[in-house]
């Protein structure tokens, strides 16, 4: 019973991460750790009997580290992330929320081909749009958080 929120979180976690993959990134996380992580969340559903907490947890544990071996980078090549935004030229959408006193729409015209990792606690990603003007416009992006929490 004290287990039955964190197994309620990893459910919809592991829900969330095993949608068909769409990018490279995500048919390599599918192909490395979706059967891992599988394994690890029934073992701590379903432990054997005499199994510590702590051993419980190990499997789940173990992904943890190997994962952290891939998370130090500070630039994803946008062609890794989204390749159909890497591949994109010439749109007619107006830049986001770029406003203008004159009556020249700003279009977006290609993407920046890496996206930058902020060393900040969310790890928000910075991309660079090229508008039909040349100039080089910063977002953020950020998911599901606080735009506060940076």
């Amino acid at each position: 019973a004290i287990m039955k929120p964190a197994l309620v979180r990893l459910d919809r976690l592991y829900a969330d991460t095993s949608v068909a993959a769409e990018t490279p990134h995500e048919r390599w996380f599918h192909g490395t750790y979706s059967d891992s992580l599988s394994r690890a969340i029934d073992f701590l559903r379903s432990p054997p009997p005499d199994t510590s907490p702590e051993a419980a947890w190990q499997p789940l544990k173990d992904i943890c580290k190997d994962l952290s071996r891939f998370l130090k980078p500070t630039t994803l090549k946008l062609q890794e992330v989204s390749p159909q935004l890497a591949r994109a030229k010439h749109w007619t959408l107006s830049m986001p929320g770029l406003i203008r006193d004159t009556e020249e729409i700003v279009s977006i015209q290609s993407f920046e081909p890496s996206v930058a990792i902020l060393p900040t606690k969310t790890k928000p990603k910075k991309i660079i749009l090229v508008g039909s003007d040349d100039k080089r416009y910063a977002y953020l992006l950020k998911g599901r958080e606080d735009l506060h929490l940076d």
